[in-house]
Formats: C-alpha cells, structure tokens, sequence
C-alpha cells in the first residue's frame, strides 16, 4: 500500500495539484471602478487645458504656472468614454443585463474592462476577465505594471510586472520572444517597433518603451502643423533646460506643472512710430548718407579705418525696413492660433546696445475672447554683430535671458523657431544677406563691425592714396569756420575737438569725435541731411571733395 501511494498515488495528486495551484494563483476577482465613475463626468482634456490657460492667463506673476492634472478618477472616465463604450455602448447603462455589465460577452467568456492606478511613479493597467465552466464561473485579471520616467526630452516606460491574477509572468518574457522567433521568424523587439510605427522604440533588454518628446511632436503635430510643433519644442527646451517643468504622480493624480511665469516680462517693447519708419530704398539712402557725416569726423582723430556710428534708433528703423518683408502683419514677424482660442504673436525684433548687442524678440500670449487675459515676455538675446562673406550682415546668437530664464546657443535653433519661418534665420543666426550693397548705394563698402557704448560702429576701408593729413586740415577748417556757424547746437561739441587737435586741450581725441557723432545724431533727419549736404559742398572748394572721401572705401 505504501509502495503505491509513493509511487503511483503520490505522483498523481503533484500532476493534480500543479494545475489547481496556478489556477488558485491565477484566481483573482477583481472589481471596475466605480467610485471613479462615480467621482467624474465625462473629460475634455483641450477644455481641461483651455481652463488652466484662461486661469493662467488672467493676471498672471512670476510665481504662476501652468498646471495640467489628470487624476485617475479622470482616467478612467476617459478609458470608460473613448474606449470601452465604443466596444459596448450600453456598458454599465444600469439595466443588469450581460451588456450592462461586461464590455465584451461571450458564452465562454466575459471581459469586464480595463483601468488605471497611479501610484508614485509607477502605473498599473489591470484588466477583469471571467470564464464560464458549465454553472461556475472562474474569474482572473491582468495586470500590468510600469514605472514611468518622464522629462521634456523622452519618456520611458519600463515594465515592471505582469500578473495573471496573482501569479507573476514577467520572467517569461525572454522565454515568449525566443519562442515567437522560433515560430514566425520574427523577434519580439521588430515586432512590438514595428506596432510603434515610429513614435518610439523598444528594448526587449530592459523591457523598456522610450519615447522621444520631440520626434513624437513632430509626427503628431507637426506633419499638418509644424509651426505650432516648432514652438512647443521650443518652449519644452527653455523649460527642460531650467528645471521649471514637474511631472509625476501626486494623491492619485498625474500632474503637469510648466513654470511659465519665470518668463514673465512686462517690460514696454521697443516699436517704430509710423511717423519715423523708413518707407522706401530712397528714403534708406538720404539716412545712411545723413550718417556719412561721421566718416568725416571719424578721418580726424584716426590713423586708420574711418568709421560710420549707428545709435539704437536709427539701426532698429533700418532692421525694421529690412525685415519689413518677413513680417506677417505690420509691426508683427510671426503670428500663430493654439487651442482654437489663444494667439501667440512675436512682435518685431530690435536691438539695445550698451558695449554689449542685446536682439530683443517681443513675445505675447492673448485670450482672443478676452484681450485683458494675457502673458507677454520679451526674449533678449546677448550677440555678436559681424560682417560675414564679406556683404552679409550676421548677428550670432550667444545666449538668452526671457524674464527669470536662460538659456545657452545650444538650443538657439528650437528657440528661433518661435519667431516663425523666416529666411533671415539661418543656422542659429540672424542673417541679413547683401548688406553690403544696400551701404554700397550710398557709397560706402564695410569692412568690419563693433560695439561702441551705445552705437553700432561700421569701419571701413583708408583709401592709401590720400594725403590724410591734407585732408584732415581741411575738414578742421571747415567744422570751425562753416558748420559750427550754421549749426550752433553742435558748436560746442567742434570746439572741444578742435582744442584737442591744435594741442589746447588734453582730453582724448576719440572721446570728443564720439561726442560730436552722437550731437549731430541728435538732429532731426533733414537737418542731419542738411549737414552733410554743406560738408560735401564745402569740400568742393578744397583740392578734396566728399567723392574723395567716399573713394576712401574701395
């Protein structure tokens, strides 16, 4: 008796009680979430994000934020809304029938439906599933378990549990896709990739889903969209890059803070009155040629390259002439509707220079239905002026400051994008191509540029031919006897550089020529044009003439 119990009885009830135990360990009766039904109505996520807008929107501070939070209640009322009622639409309606109470009812089977739990960073999908055996009924559920990694440059989803009830299946995964392989010919990874179509990749190794933020955008958004694609890269990268983005599971809930009121500016942008734009290439010319003046000045304290200054104003009236064709609207380069409701609007740049090259972007945010609901911020961006093939007018963007926020020349490109598809924008840079010949019209060719304190210095080129210092005892003569009589509110400003030049004075020569520049730069237009006019008649009586003067730029 004994020898068949251990060899023949014993042997049954272990092949016997194998499956009875998996089977007791895949048992699982779980319950759909009800509570959570209960707990939300139906869920508009664009109404949800329109909402935290218009709040963000409405007088909005340097401590205000942008806070988007699903909470798993929501979840699972979007689950419930957008997938299991276009399985079953009478799924859960109330009248205790099989569609009531299954999305899915066979004879053999019934699938309760799948939910959502947020726990710390970790999400678990379960799913209900009963089966039916003449009058009883065996009830399990999947579960899958994630933790997620979320950051403005990828999220990564790695798997972390698979359950059938209580049974834990996730060590034979390295054992399905060797069969899988085996079977079709097929890994697991091209399989699952190719299902990604894609918009991210999978690592059998890790067991790891990661998604590239900016390429999911890209082909999500920006394949019917690619401007409204571009800005949310760049906003993601000024976030990302200043830590001002939290993301992750708080009571229940996944949250979305986006700090975007450390980009808060109030500051007045600068614009060009109407009155002061230049309207045409004529009226580009009279200016520079106004300007010319300083070529003149210039020759009397140097040895070397004269120069022409441009103060903000007037370098900002001539960037606004040629950007003017770029602009989507006067005074507006670019120019965007989100959420159906919002207007993103980059007004024109401008240039602040104080021994530094400061590119201003003016940025806005505006309630279309409520223009007392808005953001507005101003880029600066710290550059570099240079002229480049020798003709092109290049500005290299260094780095930036918006409000509380910088950002390096890494990622200038995501940033430029905010002003709109431009053909001045050209790796990294603002470009204004052919500057050269837009000087040259006035008779002038540029050989380099500089900052010099508040002005834009234009060098150019000492023509090696002429008698400098001939030259120079006529233009003195001219300034002390004809212009300081005829302009008198820049006859102080004559003397003190003439005093210098004759050895009255030891003040610095080039201190005084920039303080003269910047008097005459003080007069109006016609006036400053009437001054150069009488310099260049002047010059006509002496062995030179202004023509001598522009042929000192080859």
């Amino acid at each position: 008796m004994k020898f068949l119990f251990k060899h023949l009885i014993l042997p049954i009830l272990i092949i016997l009680a194998i499956p009875a135990a998996i089977l007791a360990f895949m048992y699982s009766d779980v319950s759909l979430p009800v509570d959570d039904y209960e707990a939300s109505s139906s869920v508009d996520l664009t109404s949800m994000i329109s909402d935290e807008m218009n709040l963000f929107l409405t007088n909005p501070t340097t401590d205000s934020a942008l806070s988007i939070g699903v909470a798993q209640a929501d979840a699972n009322t979007m689950i419930k809304d957008q997938l299991l009622l276009n399985l079953n639409e009478n799924f859960l309606e109330g009248s205790g029938g099989d569609n009531d109470e299954y999305v899915i009812k066979e004879d053999f089977f019934g699938y309760q439906g799948s939910w959502v739990r947020f726990k710390d960073d970790i999400v678990e999908i379960e799913s209900g599933a009963h089966i039916f055996v003449g009058g009883f009924t065996y009830k399990t559920s999947l579960l899958i378990t994630f933790k997620l990694e979320v950051d403005t440059e990828e999220v990564t989803l790695t798997l972390d549990k698979i359950n059938i009830g209580h049974m834990p299946f996730a060590w034979i995964f390295g054992v399905a896709d060797w069969a899988v392989e085996t079977a079709t010919g097929n890994d697991i990874e091209g399989m699952i990739n190719d299902q990604l179509n894609g918009l991210a990749t999978f690592d059998p190794g890790t067991r790891e889903i990661k998604f590239a933020v900016q390429e999911l955008i890209d082909q999500q958004i920006g394949q019917d969209d690619p401007q409204s694609a571009s800005m949310i890269n760049a906003l993601l990268t000024f976030l990302g890059q200043n830590e001002l983005l939290d993301i992750g599971f708080n009571d229940s809930s996944f949250d979305v803070d986006l700090q975007l009121g450390k980009l808060l500016d109030q500051s007045t942008p600068v614009s060009i009155d109407a009155a002061d734009q230049i309207a045409d290439e004529a009226d580009f010319q009279s200016i520079l040629e106004a300007k010319a003046t300083s070529i003149a000045i210039s020759v009397l304290t140097t040895n070397t390259d004269p120069f022409i200054d441009l103060d903000e104003f007037t370098l900002n009236r001539m960037m606004d002439y040629m950007m003017r064709n770029t602009a989507s609207s006067p005074g507006v380069l670019f120019e965007t509707t989100f959420l159906d409701q919002y207007i993103l609007t980059a007004g024109m740049l401008y240039v602040e220079m104080d021994d530094n090259f400061v590119v201003n972007i003016p940025l806005e945010i505006v309630d279309n239905t409520d223009a007392n609901k808005s953001f507005q911020t101003i880029i600066k961006i710290d550059a570099t002026p240079s002229i480049e093939n020798e003709s092109d007018f290049v500005i290299q963007l260094n780095s930036l400051i918006a409000g509380e926020v910088t950002l390096d020349g890494e990622n200038m490109d995501a940033i430029l994008a905010l002003i709109g598809d431009n053909d001045f924008i050209q790796d990294g840079n603002i470009v204004i191509e052919d500057f050269d010949q837009q000087m040259q019209q006035a008779g002038m060719s540029i050989n380099d540029v500089e900052v010099s304190g508040t002005n834009l210095r234009l060098y150019v080129g000492l023509n090696e031919a002429i008698d400098l210092a001939g030259l120079q005892d006529e233009i003195g003569t001219i300034l002390e006897d004809n212009i300081a009589v005829d302009y008198p509110t820049v006859g102080d400003e004559i003397d003190a550089l003439l005093d210098i030049l004759d050895g009255t004075s030891t003040d610095d020569p080039e201190e005084a020529a920039q303080a003269l520049i910047e008097a005459i730069g003080e007069l109006d237009d016609a006036d400053q044009q009437a001054l150069f006019d009488d310099l260049a008649e002047d010059l006509e009586d002496t062995p030179y003439s202004f023509d001598d003067i522009l042929g000192i730029m080859p």
